[in-house]
């Protein structure tokens, strides 16, 4: 099984937003909110433009219940990210109950699937030699990122939401074996 990988430097990040841009923008915002939320993709995917624009009113804090550990975690967005946000939702005229992340196969009934970002974030990666490149890489880069910039692994813990150190090192773990520093 081949594991996604972190992204490790800025330059790469933008390589891979640009790339994911290119096929079409919803990519690129989704991309960029993950590896600055650090959020799971089926967190991202289950985002509704309501939820996202309450945040101006809520000191830009986006509040959510975890799928996956049905537990809640706020998170602070910044104004350019939020203004990111709003731009995508004015030009495809997105409603308060529509999906952020919405598939076009359902008229807006339906969110992305993750197997179908999967699918994108592999055919993007695979066209511009970026080798490892899955969903689970913004999530990875996240913590990568958040380690460089605090460095408290029990913190970056808690804000992932493993219940094992262990699970929490594995992402910042670099092929040689190494943490990253």
């Amino acid at each position: 099984m081949n594991r996604v990988k972190s992204i490790y430097n800025d330059d790469d990040i933008q390589r891979v937003t640009k790339a994911l841009d290119n096929k079409h923008p919803k990519y690129g915002l989704l991309f960029t909110l993950g590896i600055y939320t650090g959020l799971r993709i089926s967190d991202l995917l289950n985002l509704r433009v309501g939820v996202v624009r309450a945040c101006r009113a809520s000191n830009f804090e986006l509040n959510i219940i975890q799928r996956k550990t049905r537990q809640p975690v706020t998170i602070l967005l910044t104004e350019t990210i939020l203004e990111r946000i709003e731009r995508h939702i004015m030009f495809w005229r997105l409603e308060a109950t529509d999906y952020l992340f919405y598939s076009t196969e359902t008229n807006r009934a339906a969110a992305l699937s993750r197997q179908h970002v999967w699918r994108v974030f592999r055919a993007v990666a695979a066209q511009n030699d970026m080798a490892g490149i899955g969903t689970h890489t913004m999530r990875r880069t996240f913590a990568v990122k958040h380690y460089r910039a605090y460095r408290n692994i029990k913190k970056l813990q808690e804000r992932l939401g493993h219940r094992f150190i262990s699970s929490t090192l594995n992402y910042l773990m670099q092929a040689d074996g190494t943490i990253i520093s």
